[in-house]
Protein backbone atom coordinates (compact mmCIF):
# COMPACT_ATOMS: atom_id res chain seq x y z
CA UNK A 1 0.00 0.00 0.00
CA UNK A 2 1.52 3.34 -0.99
CA UNK A 3 0.80 6.52 0.90
CA UNK A 4 0.72 9.86 -0.84
CA UNK A 5 1.06 12.87 1.41
CA UNK A 6 -0.43 16.17 0.36
CA UNK A 7 -1.03 19.60 1.77
CA UNK A 8 -4.12 21.69 1.18
CA UNK A 9 -3.91 25.47 1.28
CA UNK A 10 -7.08 27.28 0.42
CA UNK A 11 -8.56 25.48 -2.56
CA UNK A 12 -5.24 24.13 -3.85
CA UNK A 13 -3.98 20.61 -3.02
CA UNK A 14 -0.26 19.91 -3.31
CA UNK A 15 0.52 16.16 -3.62
CA UNK A 16 3.95 14.79 -2.74
CA UNK A 17 5.38 11.51 -4.03
CA UNK A 18 8.50 9.77 -2.86
CA UNK A 19 11.25 11.76 -1.21
CA UNK A 20 9.97 15.18 -2.19
CA UNK A 21 9.28 17.53 0.72
CA UNK A 22 6.79 20.40 0.74
CA UNK A 23 7.88 24.00 1.07
CA UNK A 24 7.40 25.44 4.54
CA UNK A 25 3.87 26.82 4.56
CA UNK A 26 1.73 28.45 7.21
CA UNK A 27 -0.97 26.33 8.87
CA UNK A 28 -0.97 23.42 6.39
CA UNK A 29 -3.52 20.64 6.57
CA UNK A 30 -2.09 17.17 6.01
CA UNK A 31 -4.06 14.76 3.85
CA UNK A 32 -3.11 11.07 3.75
CA UNK A 33 -4.45 8.93 0.92
CA UNK A 34 -3.81 5.25 0.26
CA UNK A 35 -2.92 4.16 -3.26
CA UNK A 36 -3.06 0.40 -3.76
CA UNK A 37 -2.73 -0.02 -7.53
CA UNK A 38 0.64 -0.46 -9.20
CA UNK A 39 1.45 1.34 -12.45
CA UNK A 40 2.91 -0.80 -15.25
CA UNK A 41 6.11 1.29 -15.10
CA UNK A 42 6.53 0.36 -11.43
CA UNK A 43 6.11 -3.36 -12.18
CA UNK A 44 8.59 -3.20 -15.05
CA UNK A 45 11.16 -1.31 -13.00
CA UNK A 46 10.75 -3.76 -10.13
CA UNK A 47 11.12 -6.83 -12.35
CA UNK A 48 14.10 -5.37 -14.23
CA UNK A 49 16.03 -4.00 -11.27
CA UNK A 50 15.45 -6.51 -8.42
CA UNK A 51 17.98 -9.06 -9.78
CA UNK A 52 20.66 -6.33 -9.76
CA UNK A 53 20.13 -5.91 -5.99
CA UNK A 54 20.01 -9.63 -5.15
CA UNK A 55 23.07 -11.57 -4.00
CA UNK A 56 23.72 -15.10 -2.74
CA UNK A 57 21.93 -18.35 -3.44
CA UNK A 58 19.35 -20.55 -1.80
CA UNK A 59 18.86 -19.93 1.91
CA UNK A 60 21.57 -17.27 2.00
CA UNK A 61 20.04 -15.15 -0.77
CA UNK A 62 19.39 -11.50 0.10
CA UNK A 63 17.81 -8.62 -1.79
CA UNK A 64 18.72 -5.07 -0.82
CA UNK A 65 15.18 -3.69 -1.04
CA UNK A 66 16.02 -0.36 0.60
CA UNK A 67 18.79 0.32 -1.91
CA UNK A 68 16.51 -0.74 -4.78
CA UNK A 69 13.73 1.67 -3.84
CA UNK A 70 16.16 4.50 -3.09
CA UNK A 71 17.93 4.23 -6.45
CA UNK A 72 14.96 3.57 -8.75
CA UNK A 73 12.91 6.70 -9.55
CA UNK A 74 9.85 4.67 -10.59
CA UNK A 75 9.76 3.09 -7.10
CA UNK A 76 10.41 6.24 -5.07
CA UNK A 77 6.86 6.28 -3.71
CA UNK A 78 6.98 2.65 -2.54
CA UNK A 79 8.40 1.10 0.61
CA UNK A 80 10.89 -1.78 0.48
CA UNK A 81 8.21 -4.04 2.01
CA UNK A 82 5.70 -3.11 -0.70
CA UNK A 83 8.23 -3.87 -3.43
CA UNK A 84 9.11 -7.27 -1.97
CA UNK A 85 5.44 -8.19 -1.58
CA UNK A 86 4.59 -6.98 -5.12
CA UNK A 87 7.40 -8.91 -6.78
CA UNK A 88 6.29 -12.09 -4.99
CA UNK A 89 2.72 -11.42 -6.22
CA UNK A 90 4.14 -11.22 -9.75
CA UNK A 91 5.58 -14.72 -9.31
CA UNK A 92 9.26 -13.97 -8.75
CA UNK A 93 11.09 -16.66 -6.78
CA UNK A 94 14.74 -15.62 -7.16
CA UNK A 95 14.84 -12.98 -4.43
CA UNK A 96 15.64 -12.80 -0.76
CA UNK A 97 14.76 -10.92 2.39
CA UNK A 98 16.28 -7.54 3.30
CA UNK A 99 19.53 -8.29 5.18
CA UNK A 100 20.53 -6.38 8.28
CA UNK A 101 22.52 -3.36 7.12
CA UNK A 102 25.41 -1.57 8.79
CA UNK A 103 24.39 2.08 9.26
CA UNK A 104 26.46 5.11 10.26
CA UNK A 105 29.56 3.11 9.45
CA UNK A 106 33.18 4.04 9.02
CA UNK A 107 36.27 2.12 7.97
CA UNK A 108 39.02 1.94 10.56
CA UNK A 109 42.71 2.20 9.74
CA UNK A 110 43.23 -1.55 10.23
CA UNK A 111 40.57 -2.39 7.59
CA UNK A 112 37.74 -3.20 10.02
CA UNK A 113 34.37 -1.49 9.83
CA UNK A 114 32.40 -0.10 12.73
CA UNK A 115 28.81 1.11 12.92
CA UNK A 116 25.28 0.20 14.01
CA UNK A 117 23.01 -2.53 12.63
CA UNK A 118 19.54 -1.36 11.53
CA UNK A 119 19.19 1.41 14.08
CA UNK A 120 20.46 -0.74 16.97
CA UNK A 121 22.24 1.48 19.48
CA UNK A 122 25.03 -1.05 20.07
CA UNK A 123 28.27 -0.50 18.16
CA UNK A 124 29.58 -3.43 16.12
CA UNK A 125 33.01 -4.02 14.59
CA UNK A 126 33.42 -6.20 11.51
CA UNK A 127 36.56 -7.72 10.08
CA UNK A 128 36.12 -8.23 6.36
CA UNK A 129 37.81 -11.27 4.83
CA UNK A 130 36.58 -10.57 1.31
CA UNK A 131 34.96 -7.46 -0.14
CA UNK A 132 32.47 -7.40 -2.97
CA UNK A 133 30.47 -4.79 -4.79
CA UNK A 134 27.31 -4.84 -6.84
CA UNK A 135 28.02 -4.32 -10.53
CA UNK A 136 27.18 -0.87 -11.92
CA UNK A 137 23.93 -0.64 -13.86
CA UNK A 138 24.27 -1.05 -17.63
CA UNK A 139 24.55 2.21 -19.62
Amino acid sequence: MRHVIGTQIGGTVFVLLGAFRPPLLRAPTTILCELTSWAPQEDWALQDRAPQFTVGRGGSQATFWSALTASTPELAGRTPEECERRLRELGATELGRQPRVLEDWSRLGDGRYTGHLDGDSSTVWLTVACEGRLPPPPP
